[in-house]
């Protein structure tokens, strides 16, 4: 019994490899539960909290009504947790470690964009898929610079190999559903910052796709679905005019 939190996803508590584990929020895609082939399933508390019990995934209905609960009327505030701002924010110096990192910030879009397609990927890509979660990248979540070597490591291990060779703007397309999985927007920001401008998909995961809008990345969507088998990874370019 953990925590409401991270601790799973990045390599905490993870289950043995090929092992079976019960998850309670929506985190069961492949590769974010620390263990790359675990078998991970979704489950009602009530569900998980017999199963931990038994030792086997068990229908909690079997031992009747649950319990009711309810919410407490009001939180304690904690004091001076939330600071309020400065009276004069050009003053206030931001103190960072050498491993932290200022956020990159985007470059505005000319009114002509004319790119290549330097990755095609399938459907449901994830964002560990884009950038991995898990212990190896936890120290960096404050270091997009250091990020980058693992930008796209699962679905092309030589892509990291290129990025110093990629031209200013580039693109990826993608099948159904690109970028569900984790809210953090490293997974938009890492490319971004070395590129990468536009997504064209069949569909996006509704969060990944505010994400690259809040980052300056245009997701596109194929108004013909099949439209996505004519592109092809190495040498096609692609132009967008922006009114």
């Amino acid at each position: 019994m953990l925590e409401n939190g991270c601790g799973p996803c990045n390599g905490g508590q993870s289950p043995e490899s090929n092992g079976v584990s019960l998850r309670t929020y929506n985190r069961n895609f492949k590769g974010c539960s620390g263990t790359s082939d675990a078998r991970i399933y979704l489950a009602s508390q009530e569900t998980a909290a017999v199963s931990a019990l038994f030792g086997r995934i068990t229908d909690p209905r079997k031992f009747g009504r649950c319990p009711e609960t309810s919410m407490p009327g009001s939180f304690p505030r904690i004091p001076n947790l939330f600071l309020g701002p400065a009276e004069d924010p050009e003053t206030v110096e931001t103190v960072r470690g050498p491993n932290i990192q200022p956020i990159p910030a985007g470059a505005p879009l000319p009114a002509r964009l004319e790119f290549p397609v330097e990755l095609k990927l399938g459907d449901n890509v994830t964002t560990d898929h884009i950038l991995p979660g898990g212990a190896e990248m936890l120290s960096l979540r404050s270091n997009i610079p250091a990020s980058i070597p693992h930008i796209f490591k699962h679905v092309d291990p030589e892509f990291a190999g290129r990025a110093d060779s990629l031209p200013p703007c580039w693109s990826v397309v993608a099948g159904e559903n690109y970028g569900q999985g984790s809210a953090r927007e490293h997974a938009v920001m890492a490319p971004m910052s070395i590129g990468m401008k536009v997504v064209i998909a069949k569909s996006f995961a509704r969060i990944y796709r505010q994400n690259m809008i809040n980052n300056g990345v245009i997701p596109l969507v194929f108004k013909r679905a099949a439209d996505y088998e004519a592109v092809f990874k190495e040498n096609t370019f692609a132009a967008l005019f922006i009114s």
